[in-house]
C-alpha cells in the first residue's frame, strides 16, 4: 500500500489527495507496530521509494519533513516514529554522498556505498543492498581494479541459494527475470571473469569448484560441466605459466584536525607494481588530499589549519609470525603458489627497523675503532591490523 500511496505524496496532488495519502500511510505505520512493536517493513518500503524516486534532495526532503510533522503530532509512535524519521535522513545523506563523488575519488566513492550498503543490510532491505553492491563492483571495475569488483558482485551472490527455483524479477540487463539458482549461476560467471581479469585465477578456480557441486549434486546439468572444467583447467594451467605481479601495501596515516572525519591511519592496497614513491605522488593528488604535507613520521605538534600524510612501505605477516610460532613449510610448493598465498587473504601487516643503539646508550659521539655495528643492532617490529582480508570491496581500511 506503501507503494501505492508513495506516488501520490511525490506527485504533489491538491492536498485533499495528499491528506488521505498521509493518513492511508500512517495507519499501516501505526497496524505494524500495533503487531510486531516496529516498523520495519514499512519502512524498507519506504527506503526503496525514496531512493528510486526521480525527486531532487530538497522536494525528498519536503517529504521527510511533512511525515515528522504527521508522526510527531500522532505521538502513537512515540520513539519508533521518530527513529523512522532520523533514518530517512541518514539515508538521504548516504544517497547524496554517493551521488556527488566523482568514480575517481575512490576511497569517498567506496566509503559512501559501503555505509549504504550496511544501511540497507541492517534493515533487511536486500533489493537496495543488492543495487549498491553492483554500483560499487562497477565502480571498482572502471578503476582496473577487478578483483575487488568480483568480491563486491559476491555480496549479492552469497545471498542466493543454489538449491532454490524462487523465480525473481528482473534486476539488470545481464540478470533477466530468473530462478534464483540461476541468478547465483549467473554472478558466479561474472565474477569468475573478473578475477580472471585481476589474474587471481585461485579465486577463479574456487567459484568453478562450486559450480561444479552444483552441477554434479544439485542441478545435475552434466552437460555444463565439460565447459566449466576445461575453463578450469585454464586458469590451473595460467598460475604455472602466467608472469604474475602484485600489489604492494602501504600505511597511511591522516594527521590534524583539519582531516575532518578522514583523520586517522589507514592500510590502503596500491596498484600492481605500484612503488612506495609512485603511490605517495597519486594519493597527495586525489582531491581532499592536495593540500596535505608530506612527513617522515607523525609530529609531536600538529598546527591548526595544517593537514600532514605520513606514507611508508609495509610488508604481509601472519599470526603465527607475530606469537614467533614456526610454520612446517612444504618444500615441493611451487614459488608462484606461496606467492600467491603470502599476499592475498592478509589482515596483518608489519613495519620492519633496524637501528644502532651505542651512541644512545654511551653518550659517545665518535665511534671507537673496536666499534662492532651487529652488536648494537636493534629491530623493532611493529604490527598492523585490519578487519577484513585484503583484498576485499575496498583498497583501504582503517588500521
Amino acid at each position: 500500500m506503501i507503494d501505492t500511496s508513495f506516488p501520490l505524496i511525490v506527485t504533489k496532488p491538491n492536498p485533499e489527495f495528499l491528506n488521505l495519502s498521509l493518513e492511508l500511510v500512517m495507519n499501516i505505520l501505526i497496524s505494524e507496530y500495533n503487531l510486531t512493536k516496529k516498523v520495519s517493513k514499512c519502512e524498507g518500503v519506504f527506503q526503496r521509494n525514496v531512493v528510486l524516486c526521480d525527486l531532487g534532495r530538497n522536494e525528498v526532503d519536503s517529504i521527510i519533513n511533512v511525515f515528522e510533522i504527521v508522526i510527531t503530532n500522532d505521538k502513537q509512535l512515540g520513539e519508533v516514529g521518530q527513529n523512522f524519521i532520523v533514518g530517512l535522513r541518514k539515508l538521504m545523506e548516504y544517497k547524496k554522498e554517493v551521488e556527488s563523488v566523482q568514480d575517481s575519488e575512490e576511497d569517498r566513492k567506496t566509503d559512501a556505498c559501503i555505509g549504504v550498503m550496511k544501511y540497507f543490510l541492517k534493515h533487511n532491505n536486500l533489493d537496495l543492498y543488492f543495487s549498491y553492491a553492483h554500483k560499487l563492483s562497477q565502480t571498482h571495475k572502471a578503476l582496473g581494479n577487478f578483483i575487488e569488483a568480483a568480491i563486491s558482485l559476491l555480496l549479492h551472490a552469497e545471498k542466493l541459494k543454489f538449491g532454490s527455483s524462487e523465480i525473481k524479477p528482473k534486476f539488470s540487463q545481464e540478470l533477466p527475470e530468473q530462478r534464483e539458482c540461476e541468478r547465483k549461476e549467473s554472478l558466479y560467471f561474472q565474477s569468475i571473469s573478473l578475477f580472471e581479469k585481476g589474474n587471481d585465477m585461485e579465486n577463479a578456480i574456487k567459484l568453478c569448484k562450486e559450480l561444479q557441486k552444483y552441477y554434479e549434486e544439485i542441478s545435475f546439468e552434466y552437460d555444463k560441466l565439460d565447459k566449466l572444467l576445461v575453463r578450469m583447467g585454464e586458469n590451473y594451467k595460467n598460475i604455472m605459466s602466467k608472469k604474475r605481479f602484485y600489489s604492494s601495501y602501504f600505511f597511511v596515516g591522516k594527521y590534524g584536525k583539519s582531516w575532518k572525519e578522514e583523520e586517522g591511519e589507514y592500510i590502503y592496497r596500491g596498484s600492481v607494481l605500484e612503488n612506495h614513491v609512485d603511490f605517495a605522488s597519486r594519493l597527495q593528488k586525489i582531491p581532499g588530499n592536495t593540500d596535505s604535507i608530506k612527513v617522515n613520521k607523525r609530529p609531536d605538534k600538529l598546527e591548526d589549519g595544517k593537514k600532514y600524510i605520513e606514507v611508508y612501505t609495509i610488508n604481509p605477516s601472519n599470526s603465527n609470525d607475530v606469537n614467533n610460532i614456526k610454520t612446517k613449510v612444504n618444500p615441493n610448493t611451487h614459488p608462484k603458489i606461496s606467492s600467491y598465498a603470502n599476499l592475498n587473504a592478509v589482515y596483518i601487516f608489519y613495519k620492519d627497523k633496524r637501528f644502532d643503539t651505542f651512541q644512545d646508550r654511551t653518550g659517545i659521539k665518535k665511534l671507537p675503532q673496536t666499534y662492532n655495528q651487529y652488536k648494537n643492532l636493534c629491530r623493532e617490529i611493529t604490527y598492523y591490523y585490519v578487519e577484513e582480508n585484503f583484498p576485499s570491496i575496498q583498497r583501504r581500511q582503517k588500521n
